[in-house]
């Protein structure tokens, strides 16, 4: 029998992963160089196109839906928060010392990082002089051509792109509308079924 031969793909996972990783890299070195999230570059960009808004809305509205929920479930079944909270207890008991223990290794991890980095530094240093500060010019030079590029893209989506029905105002209507839809279309098949199970139970 001849062995069949893998079929190889366009290797998604692995280049996500590093998308992933790049992303939280730059969030990370935003955040650090200007001292917190609200002052950072990626906040400020996020907050300008009302993003932040809206999730801080959606937040808002998503709270209230799961108290009405819970208010709902409990005038029909007394007394389940207690029990689902009783049967819960053991995993959220787990899953907070797992917490713990990647919380260590994770410490552990940066505190050898921080220890090894110098000689790491030292021994480029002595193979390839002069490696360490042309790589950091080069990344810094990148970070600054990358945030110059996306304020400029920035600037374009928001007077080429994002107006008259795309404009954020009008995009943000459009999704609260949708949203107090779909909450009013829930509570109304909420309303269904109840009226059923009641018919049907007696």
């Amino acid at each position: 029998m001849t062995p069949k031969k893998r079929s190889k793909g366009f290797p998604y996972r692995f280049w996500t992963i590093i998308l992933i990783g790049a992303i939280a890299g730059v969030l990370y070195y935003d955040i650090n160089q200007h001292g917190s999230w609200p002052k950072s570059r990626t906040f400020n960009c996020l907050k300008d196109f009302g993003v932040i808004q809206y999730y801080h809305k959606a937040l808002h509205r998503t709270s209230d839906g799961l108290y009405w929920l819970h208010l709902r479930v409990n005038e029909q079944i007394p007394g389940y928060y207690e029990t689902v909270s009783e049967h819960v207890a053991p995993y959220g008991q787990l899953a907070k010392e797992l917490s713990v223990i990647v919380c260590n290794l994770l410490k552990n991890f940066k505190d050898a990082i921080i220890k090894k980095y110098p000689d790491v530094l030292a021994s480029i240093e002595a193979y390839a002089p002069g490696l360490v500060e042309h790589s950091q010019e080069a990344l810094r030079n990148a970070w600054s051509a990358s945030v110059f590029y996306a304020h400029r893209s920035v600037d374009y989506l928001k007077t080429e792109v994002f107006v008259g029905q795309l404009a954020p105002e009008n995009m943000q209507r459009v999704v609260f509308e949708a949203f107090n839809n779909t909450q009013h279309k829930a509570a109304e098949y909420y309303s269904w079924i109840y009226e059923k199970v009641q018919s049907s139970i007696k």
